[in-house]
């Protein structure tokens, strides 16, 4: 019963956050603060999409995709939102090799993720 509902907050999670991501990316393409929350918005779609269907999952390989596929999302969270951020701040150009860096990070992180590693 506990698990059904965790799984259930999380698909609930996903339609939200991957609603709004929708309407902020349609409300102002061009828009810099609005086109970063929806890609962290996005993110947190990701990682709640992947929750889901890892509790649903019953064969081990299908459970390890989805549980690789969750992690996607988390590795993208931290990194979306510090974007988001300076560039709410209107500090995105100042800290330029930040965003970077951590793209990078996240990007290794993700390609270890599909790896036994």
């Amino acid at each position: 019963m506990i698990q059904n509902f965790c799984a259930f907050s999380g698909l609930i999670n996903f339609f939200a956050c991957a609603s709004l991501a929708v309407f902020l990316y349609w409300k102002d393409k061009t828009g810099k603060i609005n086109s970063r929350f929806a890609l962290w918005s996005l993110s947190v779609a990701i990682w709640s999409l992947g929750y889901f269907m890892w509790l649903f999952t019953i064969p081990y390989e299908a459970s390890l995709f989805w549980a690789r596929f969750l992690m996607a999302g988390a590795i993208l969270i931290p990194t979306t939102y510090v974007h988001f951020t300076l560039v709410y701040l209107n500090a995105d150009l100042r800290f330029k090799p930040l965003i970077y860096f951590c793209y990078g990070f996240s990007a290794v992180y993700l390609a270890l993720d599909c790896t036994p590693l």
